[in-house]
Parts: C-alpha cells; structure tokens; sequence
C-alpha cells in the first residue's frame, strides 16, 4: 500500500462527489413509489404515523403497507426529522393532495446522505476484497478496483437522484457482507471471543435492516446462518437470528395485529408475485386488467390473499407456463440488453437518456462479463469465505427472479459482481499468461451472448417499441 499513498482516499472521496454533483444535476422530484415513499418518511418525522394518506378518516385503509419497507421510509424520516422540522404542516410535503413541491431541502439532504452511503459501500467492498483476497499479491488493487467498480457504474450513480431505496439496500446488504465474512474469517480459536459476538451481531443487524428495506434480502441472510453451521460456531449461529428476529418479527407482528391476519414487513410480494406469475404474463412489469381490477377493488390486504390463490392456481392448472416463465426471468435478469435510462424523467430529454442508456448498457455487459470471468478463475482457489460469497451471490437473482425483473432490482448483485470483476482485471493486468484470461472473457461473452439472445427473442416487441426512440434521437 506505499505506492498507494493517498490514492484510496481520493477514489472514497470521488465517489462521494460524483453521486453528489450528478443527484443536483438531474434534480429529479419524486414521484410515484419514491413519492410515496416521501409522504410516509415526512408523516413518520412530524409523527402523524407508518401512514401514506393522512387525510384519511380510518387509518387501516391507508395503504403504506403496499410499499417496499419500512426500512427507506424510516431512513427518509431520520432526514427530514433532523433537517426539515422548521416546515409546518401543509408544506411542500403535507398533506397527500398533490401540491407544487418548492421546498427541497430535505430532498438535497437526502441526495447528500445517500452519496456518503455509497461512499461507505464503496469503501466495504475494499475491505472485503482485503479479507477474501488475503493471499493475493495485488490485494489492495483489487479492493480498489472494486471500489471504482460501484463508485462510478453509471446505473448506481443515477439512482442516487431518486427517492428511492436502492442506495440505502446496497449499504446495508454490503455492510452485512462485510461482518458475515469477518466472523466467518475468524480461526477456530477466536470464534468464541467476544469481538467474534460482536461481528455476529452486527452482521444480524445490517441482515435485519436490509431485510426491512427490502424483503427478498431475506434469502441473503439465511446463507450466513448456514455457513456458521457448516463451521460448526452454533452459537454464532443463534445470535445471527437476534435482530432478524426482533426488528423484521416484531415488525411483521405490528402489521399482523393492524390488519388482523398473518402479514410479513409488506403486502408487496403478494401482488409482485401475481404479475410474474399469470397466464399473460412477461416477465417484467406487465399487469393485466384482471389484476388491476382486482388491486383497484380492494386493500392490499385482501388482495394479497387473492394474489397467491391465483399464482396457486396458475402454477396448477398451467405448469409448462409457469416453469417457462421462470426461465424466461432468468434470462431476463443475466441479459446484457437490459439498460437503465428509459424512465420518465427523461422524456423531455433525448440526448441524456442516450448516454444513460449507451452508459448503463455497455457498463452492465462489462460488469456481468468480467464478474462471471472473475468467478471462472476464483473458483480453483481454496479459500474458506468462496462457499459463503457465491451463496450470497446466488441468493440475489432466486429472491428477485420468482416475482418479476425489473433492471433495477439486479443492482443488489452489482457489488459482488464487481469484486469478482476486479479480481479478473487485475490479474489480466499481471499475468503473464493474459491469453488464457481473454479466452475465459470470450467464453462467457459466449454464454451471455447466448443468453442475451433468448431474451431479445422474447422481448422483441419490447425492443421494437423502444429502438424508434434511440434511432430518432441519433438521428436529430
């Protein structure tokens, strides 16, 4: 690391500036799910309550129990509790009637805070490199590599700007990453002392947080018990529980006595499941108007009761279409022709939204192709913490590919792949064997390419609809 002098702080610091500068450039307002995600953070800090729409009479109509959470919303509430108890009611933020939105303060607080986050996962991805890669000779230059990977991937860099929860995910899931390979790191001999506990229980409460921003990190977690099992560190095991249990339980029992029947953290799964599971259905975010019927009728609640009778069904009554529809999803999620970019946002803006989606699309492919080359090499090594990486690894695509794919939901893999990456270039850069690296690059360009292909064939009407947008703005 003498070589390295200062350049590690400059590359956090870089991070840190880049998803700042481009938030306030973007200046994006909320508005759908990260609106609602606003009215719940902004009712939460004046302590009005979980609730969506004050103006209602019954609270248990309000449907603040539809969105992904709690986990961002009470990240949002922390924010403007701090910085914006100066706006009174009916302000730019209250009540839930529609109103011109002409303070952003507490927006731009946010924006700033969520830089720092992924200044700090940036920085944890250095750190995990330093413990999986403890062997190798160029260990820091992989870390840091990592770290530039996430810090500047131009998806991540965007969704900072938004109101949505998917920085906040990325920290909490890496964080719990981070701990779970610490304890697991540990000797035999150290897994009983008390700095060991307390890795465990951080890593339980990072798992317990990014579960309650996101419910399938659950699948996520549940590999580091099984890990510590493996390891035979029972008590290691049982504490992992600690805060999965109190938080997401106690959370999930809060919402159960609410509404009077058995609910985990959101009644979001139910309904995302319906849409990925139905006779029409895509793969991707595609309703049918018997489901928007059915949600249009009733609380999310019922409707959630409803959902998993007719995925049920469906999978019953219709199981070649079921299991093809799992396939195609998974296609969908390793496809290299899913970019970020064609958001709303950016309508009014063509040649932005080119170089959103030139840059997400030609940085994911390069993601996915380097990390799974990354993999392909790291595989041979013996090193006890690969079980536990590609566990969580795989975790990640089986907890989002059971509902529907959407590409933002593949931004929870982006920073395991991206040490898996930079563990590829970096040794591509001092091998002096670097044909073998790029015919291992070629074979999963091979396989991606294949893959790709599946899912161009099943989106082409997809691809027709959104080439004419791309084509006309080339062509202004």
């Amino acid at each position: 690391m003498k070589n390295l002098k200062c350049f590690p702080a400059l590359l956090f610091i870089a991070t840190f500036i880049v998803s700042i500068g481009f938030s306030f450039y973007t200046n994006i307002s909320p508005h759908v799910d990260a609106k609602a995600y606003n009215h719940i953070g902004w009712n939460l800090a004046r302590g009005v309550g979980y609730i969506e729409n004050e103006e209602l009479t019954n609270r248990r109509e309000d449907e603040a129990i539809f969105r992904v959470g709690p986990g961002y919303e009470f990240f949002l509430a922390g924010i403007y509790k701090i910085v914006g108890t100066q706006l009174e009611k009916g302000s730019a933020y209250a009540p839930y009637a529609p109103r011109p939105y002409t303070f952003k303060l507490a927006w731009q607080i946010t924006w700033i805070v969520q830089a720092f986050l992924r200044m700090l996962t940036a920085f944890l991805l250095f750190k995990i490199a330093l413990l999986l890669f403890s062997d190798h000779p160029k260990k820091e230059w992989v870390g840091l590599a990592s770290a530039a990977i996430f810090g500047f991937f131009p998806d991540l860099i965007l969704i900072n700007g938004f109101l949505l929860y998917e920085t906040l995910l990325l920290f909490l899931s890496t964080a719990a990453v981070y701990f779970s390979l610490k304890i697991l790191s540990a000797s035999k001999s150290n897994i009983q002392c008390f700095q060991s506990t307390l890795n465990v229980g951080f890593a339980s409460l990072f798992w317990a947080l990014a579960i309650l921003t996101r419910p399938s990190e659950l699948l996520s977690f549940l590999i580091f018990p099984v890990a510590l099992s493996v390891q035979k560190n029972w008590r290691g095991a049982l504490v992992s529980f600690l805060f999965p249990l109190l938080l997401v339980g106690g959370w999930s029992l809060r919402n159960s006595l609410l509404y009077d029947q058995p609910l985990f953290t959101t009644t979001a799964g139910a309904y995302a499941l319906w849409v990925g599971n139905n006779e029409h259905a895509t793969g991707g975010y595609d309703r049918t108007p018997e489901l928007k019927e059915t949600r249009n009728q009733y609380h999310s609640t019922i409707f959630s009761s409803i959902a998993l009778k007719r995925v049920a069904q469906f999978a019953k009554e219709k199981p070649l279409k079921f299991v093809e529809l799992q396939m195609r999803k998974t296609v969908m999620y390793f496809s290299l022709i899913r970019p970020t970019g064609f958001w709303p946002e950016f309508e009014n803006a063509p040649i932005k939204r080119l170089l959103i989606v030139s840059s997400s699309a030609l940085s994911a492919a390069l993601l996915f192709l380097g990390g799974a080359a990354g993999i392909w090499i790291i595989r041979k090594k013996k090193n006890a913490l690969l079980p536990a990486l590609y566990g969580f690894m795989l975790a990640k695509p089986f907890a989002v590919i059971p509902f529907y794919v959407e590409t933002r939901y593949r931004y929870s893999l982006y920073p395991l792949l991206a040490l898996t990456a930079a563990f590829f270039i970096i040794n591509l850069v001092i091998s002096p064997r670097r044909a073998t690296f790029v015919h291992i690059l070629t074979g999963a360009f091979a396989v991606f390419l294949i893959i790709t292909s599946i899912d161009a064939w099943y989106s082409l009407d997809i691809i027709v609809n959104r080439l004419p947008i791309l084509l006309h703005i080339l062509w202004q």
